[in-house]
């Protein structure tokens, strides 16, 4: 059984997780493109706080980004369900 201490801890980091989904989709939408290398977005990583493990991030949610290689950059697209 969970204690009271481990439920906020736990909707802690879930509510941190969907501030940095929004942060991410929304510096997304501001590219033309939509889409960014991750070289670039970790750029970004201090000043909107994503978590270091960018790439991971972006692999757990399929269903607001992609993934594409072109030559040796990975791009990070929003998906259709972010607009």
């Amino acid at each position: 059984m969970r204690t009271p201490e481990t439920l906020r801890t736990l909707l802690r980091s879930s509510l941190k997780n969907m501030l940095l989904l929004e942060d991410l989709k929304e510096l997304l939408r501001f590219t033309g493109e939509k889409r960014m290398t991750l070289d670039t977005l970790a750029h970004f990583s201090q000043e909107f706080t994503f978590s270091y493990k960018l790439r991971n991030l972006v692999l757990r949610h399929p269903q607001y980004f992609y993934l594409s290689e072109s030559g040796d950059h990975v791009l990070v697209g929003a998906g259709l369900s972010s607009w």
